[in-house]
């Protein structure tokens, strides 16, 4: 749908996008998942980077968890 687009990008930022794509390639295409290892390096970043953001916005609010949920 994007791929020739200059809107890419922002489909591969998504973490998702590693998930699906590499079910859609496995289940129609014949290909493994791992069998792009760049993909699953931008991947592997972003839920680092995600899990690093919400491990700090939960230890900032910890005293108040319960409140804020």
């Amino acid at each position: 749908m994007f791929s020739g687009s200059r809107f890419a990008f922002l489909i591969h930022l998504n973490p998702f996008h590693y998930i699906v794509q590499g079910y859609r390639d496995s289940v129609l295409g014949g290909d493994f998942f791992f069998s792009h290892p760049a993909r699953a390096g931008v991947f592997w970043i972003e839920v680092a980077a995600l899990f690093l953001v919400a491990s700090w916005i939960f230890n900032k609010l910890r005293s108040s968890f319960s409140d804020v949920i």
